[in-house]
């Protein structure tokens, strides 16, 4: 699952500065994030998984998918892909229950229940009684 992280969200400000912004979320976020709604958490340093199976992806089996969709090329040659997961922040997989869609959860920073006014009862809105 692909968590979008709004730096701008009011409960995000609260979180511990980063020390660089649009990478890998550092451990400190860890349990400041909602678990994924699979069940796991999302954690630094973990490979991406398999929508179907949830085992960690090889990133040499990526490699051919990975290049074929990779635009443009560096220096006037072919872009190769570096055969591991070591500095990727960001994995966009297809949502398995909706292809073509992106499986993904947008702001996954709990905000807290805003209290709402018990409702008053139907006699204390028809009458009201003064002493």
């Amino acid at each position: 699952m692909l968590a979008l992280i709004h730096y701008t969200h009011p409960e995000v400000a609260r979180f511990p500065p980063l020390k660089t912004q649009y990478a890998v979320i550092e451990e400190s976020w860890e349990p400041l994030l909602k678990p994924c709604p699979c069940g796991g958490h999302f954690r630094n340093g973990q490979s991406p998984r398999c929508p179907f199976c949830n085992e960690e992806l090889s990133p040499t089996h990526a490699a051919g998918h990975i290049e074929a969709q990779a635009h443009g090329q560096v220096g006037g040659r072919n872009w190769h892909w570096q055969n591991d997961w070591s500095g990727v922040y960001c994995m966009a997989i297809d949502d398995p229950g909706n292809p073509g869609t992106l499986l993904q959860v947008v702001n996954p920073v709990p905000t807290p229940e805003i209290e709402k006014p018990k409702p008053r009862s139907r006699w204390s809105q028809l009458f009201t009684l003064n002493r």
